[in-house]
């Protein structure tokens, strides 16, 4: 997924359950954890730190005042800038609420959290299966530049699991057809092998996320459509979705 570290909070029976990943420009360090919250200490690249809490508030009608309770506990030791992201299963106006659906996964911070962080951005991921949509935190810090010098060009490496693709094979063998097999076309050969498999490679990846950004487009215009929702529909797209990405995943592996 490309990220460099991960907490986890199992879950307890079907209800709780939280995930933090993070790149590898922080640190994290875990302070305390349950099936309902994971709280962190965050230390940028900067040495600025911070406090991070991944929340998911109890979903039992009769015990939904055991997260309030939660986050007065972890507000009460708060010591850090504090930014707190996840599911409150609470609404905060009426325009939060479409038909039988809610907004229920949010970020809420502290003032000085904001102050150090004024340029954060939290998105709402696609979902699927699920009630509840990702949070991906994007932090920039005040002392951070947001353009960066450009990357430089990567050097070609072959893959070795493209060598079971057929496409592969075809287009080297075809390179060795056009550019012959004598000495002084080798080397015109390997760059033709180069530049084909280069776009392949490129087309491939394009192809694979298509498709998925299509299917997902697919489930969430189902999803947001509102009663009557074809669940029938939905289920089917889901299992469509998770082929491609079981695929995408063997194929890059």
């Amino acid at each position: 997924m490309g990220f460099a570290g991960k907490l986890v909070a199992d879950s307890l029976g079907r209800s709780g359950g939280l995930c933090l990943f993070w790149m590898s420009t922080v640190d994290v360090s875990l302070m305390f954890f349950s099936p309902f919250h994971i709280d962190a200490a965050v230390t940028s690249h900067h040495c600025i730190k911070w406090r991070l809490t991944g929340f998911y508030r109890h979903p039992e009608a009769d015990q939904p005042h055991h997260g309030w309770t939660l986050l007065q506990s972890l507000h009460s030791m708060a010591q850090l800038p504090w930014l707190c992201v996840g599911d409150f299963n609470e609404i905060l106006s009426a325009e939060e609420k479409c038909g039988g659906q809610e907004r229920l996964d949010r970020g809420v911070s502290c003032v000085d959290w904001k102050a150090l962080v004024p340029n954060t951005i939290v998105h709402h991921l696609n979902y699927w299966k699920s009630d509840h949509r990702p949070l991906l935190v994007e932090v920039l810090m005040a002392t951070e530049r947001r353009y960066m010098e450009p990357k430089k060009r990567r050097r070609f490496h072959f893959e070795t699991c493209w060598a079971d693709r057929q496409e592969c094979r075809d287009l080297v063998a075809n390179a060795w057809r056009v550019y012959g097999t004598a000495i002084e076309g080798v080397v015109s050969t390997i760059r033709g092998c180069v530049k084909h498999l280069s776009v392949w490679n490129a087309n491939s990846r394009q192809r694979f996320r298509k498709e998925i950004m299509n299917k997902r487009k697919e489930l969430i215009m189902i999803n947001s459509a509102g009663p009557p929702i074809s669940w029938k529909d939905a289920m089917e797209i889901e299992r469509q979705l998770d082929i491609l990405l079981e695929e995408e995943e063997t194929y890059w592996k």
